[in-house]
Formats: C-alpha cells, sequence, structure tokens
C-alpha cells in the first residue's frame, strides 16, 4: 500500500482520503518503507473526507461531553450483555480530564453530562448537540451483506425490554452536529466490501456531521478499555487542538506498551476520521481583462 512512497524518514502525521477502501485497512500496523516497525512508532494517520459546508462545529473546551453506556449493569435489567468496564467509564473519562485539565495550561475540565438511560433517544439527541463530545460504550454490529445492519443495541424505551436498534440510516436521516463521537463498540468502522452500497456506521457518522470520530474496525475488548480510554482523554484534553487522531495514537500506543493488550489486535483496528470543510467557491466581481489580436480574444 506505501509502495513508492519516499524511503525517506515516515512522515509525523499522515492524511489518508477516506473512500471506499482505505477505511477497512488498519494503517497504524503498516510498515513505511525503510523502517522496520509499525506507522503507529512514528506517525499519526488520520482518516479524511471533504464535503462542501462552509462552517462546521469543533470540539470546545466548553461543550459538554455526553458519555453513554448501553450493556447490563446493576442499575438496570437491560437483556443487553455485561460489559464490565463500561459502567466505568464515566469515572475513568472523568478523572482523566480533570487530571490533564489540571496540567495543561489554559484547559479546563469538560463537563459530563448525565444522560440517564442510553436509549435511542438519548443517543440521537446527545448527537445534535452542537459542538458536543459524546463518547458511547455499547455492543455494536456490522453485517455488511444486509443494508443498514451496521449499528448500536441500545436500552428499551418502553416496557418491552429487548434492546432498541440504531442504524447508520438513522444517524444519516437525524444529522449529527457533535464535534466529536468515539464509539467504544465492536465493528462500527467496517463496511465490508466496496461494492454493497453499504456506509460503515463510523462512516455515516462523520457524513452526517460529526467534525471528528474513533471507532474499530473489528471486535473491541472490553477489558481494554480501562487502559485505552483514559489515555485518549488525557491526551485529547491536553492538546489545544483537540485532535482525535494525535489523541488515538496516545491510546494504542499505552496499549502496546502493556503486557496484557500489546498484540495488534487490541489497537490496531482502531481508526480516527476527520470531515474536513471547503468553503463553497466564490465569484470574483473584479472585471475580467482581455485583450485582442485581430479576431482572436486572449
Amino acid at each position: 500500500l506505501l509502495h513508492g512512497m519516499p524511503s525517506s524518514a515516515a512522515p509525523k502525521h499522515l492524511f489518508v482520503l477516506a473512500d471506499e477502501i482505505t477505511p477497512r485497512i488498519a494503517w497504524s500496523v503498516l510498515t513505511w518503507p525503510g523502517q522496520t516497525g509499525p506507522l503507529l512508532d512514528t506517525t499519526t494517520v488520520e482518516l479524511v473526507h471533504f464535503d462542501n459546508t462552509s462552517t462546521t462545529d469543533a470540539a470546545n473546551d466548553a461543550a459538554p461531553l455526553h458519555v453513554i453506556v448501553a450493556s447490563q449493569q446493576a442499575q438496570n435489567d437491560s437483556k443487553l450483555a455485561s460489559l464490565a468496564t463500561a459502567s466505568a467509564e464515566p469515572q475513568l473519562i472523568q478523572t482523566a480530564l480533570s487530571s490533564a485539565a489540571n496540567t495543561a495550561q489554559g484547559q479546563h475540565p469538560v463537563l459530563i453530562a448525565d444522560n440517564g438511560a442510553a436509549t435511542r433517544e438519548a443517543v440521537l439527541s446527545a448527537l445534535a448537540e452542537p459542538g458536543a463530545w459524546v463518547h458511547i460504550a455499547a455492543h455494536g454490529t456490522a453485517q455488511p451483506q444486509r443494508i443498514g445492519y451496521a449499528g448500536l443495541w441500545l436500552e428499551p424505551s418502553g416496557e418491552d425490554k429487548t434492546p432498541a436498534f440504531l442504524s447508520w440510516l438513522d444517524i444519516l436521516d437525524k444529522g449529527v452536529r457533535a464535534g466529536l463521537v468515539v464509539l467504544n463498540a465492536c465493528q462500527l468502522g467496517d463496511s465490508g466490501n466496496a461494492i454493497n452500497g453499504n456506509l460503515s456506521f463510523a462512516a455515516a457518522v462523520s457524513r452526517a456531521g460529526a467534525r471528528q470520530v474513533v471507532a474499530a474496525l473489528w471486535p473491541v475488548s472490553d477489558s481494554a478499555a480501562a487502559l485505552w480510554v483514559p489515555a485518549f482523554y488525557s491526551a485529547l484534553v491536553a492538546d489545544p487542538d483537540h485532535n482525535a487522531a494525535a489523541a488515538l495514537r496516545a491510546a494504542q500506543l499505552r496499549l502496546r506498551a502493556s503486557r496484557a493488550f500489546a498484540h495488534p489486535f487490541f489497537w490496531a483496528g482502531m481508526q480516527a476520521t476527520s470531515r474536513l470543510s471547503l468553503p463553497a467557491p466564490t465569484l470574483s466581481s473584479a472585471p475580467i481583462a482581455t485583450k485582442t489580436h485581430g479576431d482572436k480574444l486572449h
């Protein structure tokens, strides 16, 4: 994939245009020509796609952070399977943000909003908040052979205890105004092959309006979240630009340095995608200078 690239030092930051194929590649585990270790050692990899919107709702210190956890927990009787670490993630994030903010000049802790039950309505409401940071720890699924069957299993909202499903089609329909969306769930970066017409859930969140999205290509480890989630948010809030790709690299390095989660399975499938807006072209009001030579106009 990187054949033909300069064999000099790997770039500090690699921007990869997101198309039908590139988001399905575990870029951080690839090797740059001339080096022996993976790109993770030297390079922040950021998938990008462009739109023609002139403005975007960027994440900022004043925006709330919505932490949504959907799994079997002590305070509910959901039929969703238990995610032991997920229930601790709100506190892990709060501690990481507070610690990082106190040591970073000019930074302030980000408020963690209480969403109550992790229902479809709660998720859609959080995603609709301009500039918000949204962290979702839940059960994800991707069935690329079936249109629309990539999404989140969430808490039921009525008397029926059957978990509710939130598809990427719902996301495109409702739109997203959050600045950052972190999807700690299985396979939400997987769109299957390039000809089936499916988007991954992460791609839909990005195209629907989120400025930055973090998601995984394959199943994630609930236990590993105890390491990478606080590492991610510590790096994110300490960075004046709040760049999710750079924070994700810090989280991946934390996993790789551990004894239990050093294998690429635990970190190579994690990706960050950014939506870059291009201003609409404007017509110049200046007169166009022309000159003629005989009957030819230049």
